[in-house]
């Protein structure tokens, strides 16, 4: 058995399995089919982003410039990325190796600190923060989810390509935040209505009101609802045992369409990273959005 010098790095090797030319030019047609759409809904909020501080008046504007500003963001930058590598595999053109598509990891923290420390300034420059404060919100957003990309394509991106690597972040972006969304919708509305029947047989004298304000989640806003110890852990079971696993397994989904015989493990670990650093994209841009009061913490 031979083995490696104790100093001298493992290397992996590309696959010895090539992709059929017919094969690579599908998966080019629908990165091409995504690009476009992403590209048009980019556009789409861009225009939005642009006539939405000057046709609102209300104090909510910035808030809303911010979603549209991170949606046109996401749509041309991924949609453009898209559109390159899709263009690429349907000319039958190599993907390069992910270790040499990212900077160092320190570019993505510099950029991190810098749309935080430039960011929080312009949240106090009245109405003009609507159009300048939204790039650096989709910077910070953005920085740290590759950040981790760029770390781990480091160390696990000789054998894979550029190409599975967008499509497992498209996932994550797209496929997965959508998939949890409606999973978690489904259980929340299942939940409520056995806590319902619950609360109505255990406890005959539980009013009609209360069980409106479970059932439509009316009482969300109410701080004596909100202190109920029985909503207390149901929000801590559903936040906690519910929507973690959902959302994990369907980050890591893309791993199980991939061809095992083709598939190393290093490729299923910067897939999944990848899927995973999609999806905390998408939570970044949004919970940031909605929580401006403390948008440098969150």
């Amino acid at each position: 058995m031979s083995t490696l010098p104790p100093n001298e790095p493992r290397t992996i090797e590309p696959s010895s399995h090539p992709t059929t030319e017919k094969s690579v030019r599908a998966v080019g047609v629908m990165m091409l089919v995504f690009a476009a759409l992403l590209l048009f809904c980019g556009a789409c909020s861009a225009i939005c982003f642009l006539i939405n501080p000057i046709a609102s008046a209300r104090a909510d504007a910035l808030q809303s410039n911010v979603v549209f500003g991170s949606l046109a963001g996401l749509g041309i930058l991924l949609g453009g990325a898209l559109l390159w590598q899709g263009a690429r595999a349907y000319q039958g053109r190599a993907s390069r190796a992910p270790a040499n598509a990212f900077p160092r990891v320190f570019i993505f923290a510099l950029a991190f600190v810098g749309a935080i420390l430039l960011g929080s300034g312009t949240l106090g420059l009245g109405s003009f923060a609507a159009y300048i404060f939204p790039p650096w919100h989709f910077i910070a957003a953005l920085a740290a989810p590759l950040a981790i990309i760029a770390y781990a394509a480091h160390r696990l991106g000789n054998a894979s390509e550029l190409r599975a690597l967008l499509a497992a972040f498209t996932w994550g972006v797209l496929g997965a935040t959508t998939l949890a969304f409606i999973g978690e919708l489904i259980v929340l509305v299942g939940l409520i209505f056995i806590a319902a029947i619950f609360l109505a047989i255990s406890f005959p004298n539980f009013s009609a009101v209360d069980q409106l304000r479970l059932l439509g989640l009316r009482g969300a806003a109410d701080a004596n609802f909100a202190r109920n110890p029985l909503v207390v852990i149901g929000l801590l079971f559903y936040f906690g045992a519910i929507v973690p696993p959902i959302e994990e397994a369907l980050k890591v989904l893309v791993v199980a369409f991939s061809d095992p015989k083709r598939t190393r493990q290093a490729d299923a670990v910067l897939w999944g990273i990848s899927a995973g650093a999609g999806f905390a994209v998408l939570e970044n841009l949004f919970n940031g959005a909605l929580s401006l009061g403390d948008w440098a913490t969150v």
